[in-house]
């Protein structure tokens, strides 16, 4: 019985596996991974040089103006300014484009277009501290004291949370592990599909089954196509981390190293679990024209998952609905990881959820190993849940 599921699992992996198409992607997705954190590190990094802004002013406007915006612009913007004696000339250098704004007698602003915020707020502002500076004279108040109180307060900030270069890391791994736990078992489930149906449709299962339990043959299917899933997926990984080893440009966070392994359990469980029901129905069909009515419920809680997923890494991975989905073992695959690597989560949530998983594993070999008894030698139209049910019934 054993030998017979090894056999085909064993005939799966190199049937699939010496495809012009498996090996091809394969190749792909180890270079991609490991020219990814190369390509990261060796991309130039912005020198984080003051935006440059070209300003005109008319001779008439108080020098105190030009006085208190360079006292405004320190440390946000690089203002080159330029004194025109006739007004027409200052429409004209900002109609060019030779200047961003030009501020007139009176005062009035000229834009060429579009209005720069920043730009505007701290020339009003510096416009206001002039005004003011010049009634503090006329009313008989010091300058230099009123320029001290008008000067900014440097305001520094601190943050419980700094999003440095570790969290976003950590944040970038989380969402590419989801999106592995999202993808991979939709693509190698509908590879099941097909492999199903294309030897329902050409007759090939009934010889198969000469010589095979129903059982033995999905245990088989489902074990071969996920080793070729973990091949592509481990070589998407190993090249990561070997990529990042060769730059050492990121400091890998631990929580990274506990993630890894939950992923693996997470993906390896996710993998098992779409196949077999992949498997299971695509044995109630006999043409893919059939496939997209009769798979449409799987991707429910794939996409359920997926999206409640980034929300965790976003927001809470401890609120409550990650929590509940962490223990449904059709989105415990994407959640699990996602919690841990996020923190908070209990050891015994981690035991309890992988527990589901595999009892959920077991549960689903035995039915689909079942319903196989009473479907895959049954051709032409697509097999109702009735008609499976009824026929599951008379078999026992």
């Amino acid at each position: 019985m054993r030998s017979q599921w090894i056999e085909v699992a064993r005939r799966e992996i190199t049937t699939r596996g010496r495809t012009k198409a498996f090996r091809i992607v394969t190749a792909f997705i180890a270079l991609a991974a490991i020219a990814g954190p190369v390509v990261a590190a060796l991309w130039p990094e912005s020198d984080g040089a003051l935006r440059d802004v070209q300003l005109a002013v008319s001779v008439d406007v108080d020098n105190a103006f030009i006085d208190r915006l360079d006292v405004l612009v320190e440390g946000r913007l690089n203002v080159s300014i330029d004194t025109v004696n006739d007004p027409s000339e200052l429409e004209r250098v900002v109609a060019s484009g030779s200047a961003d704004v030009a501020v007139l007698s009176g005062p009035e602003l000229f834009w060429r277009r579009n209005v720069d915020t920043e730009l505007d707020a701290l020339i009003r502002v510096a416009l206001n501290q002039a005004e003011t500076l010049e009634r503090a004279q006329q009313a008989g108040i010091d300058e230099q004291t009123l320029t001290s109180v008008l000067t900014p307060t440097q305001v520094p900030e601190r943050f419980s949370n700094p999003s440095d270069t570790t969290n976003n890391f950590r944040d970038a791994i989380t969402f590419a592990g989801l999106l592995i736990a999202f993808m991979v078992p939709q693509v190698f489930g509908q590879l099941t599909l097909m492999s199903v149906v294309e030897e329902k449709s050409t007759r090939v299962i009934e010889v198969l089954l000469s010589h095979i339990r129903p059982s033995s043959l999905l245990a088989g299917k489902v074990a071969g196509i996920v080793v070729l899933a973990l091949i592509q997926v481990g070589l998407l990984i190993g090249g990561l981390f070997a990529g990042l080893a060769l730059t050492s440009a990121v400091s890998v966070p631990s929580s990274v190293w506990q993630f890894i392994p939950i992923l693996g359990v997470g993906l390896v469980s996710g993998l098992l679990i779409y196949t077999t029901l992949f498997a299971l129905f695509g044995s109630l069909i006999s043409r893919m024209e059939d496939a997209s009515q009769v798979i449409m419920p799987l991707y429910i809680p794939l996409f359920v998952g997926y999206f409640v997923g980034q929300s965790a890494i976003i927001g809470s991975a401890n609120s409550l609905l990650p929590r509940i989905l962490t223990f449904v073992p059709l989105t415990a695959p994407m959640l699990l990881p996602v919690r841990v690597i996020q923190g908070g989560i209990a050891p015994w949530e981690v035991a309890v959820s992988i527990l589901l998983m595999a009892a959920c594993v077991v549960g689903l070999l035995r039915l689909a190993g079942r319903v196989y008894e009473v479907t895959l030698l049954r051709t032409g139209s697509r097999i109702s849940w009735r008609d499976l049910f009824s026929s599951m019934r008379a078999a026992n």
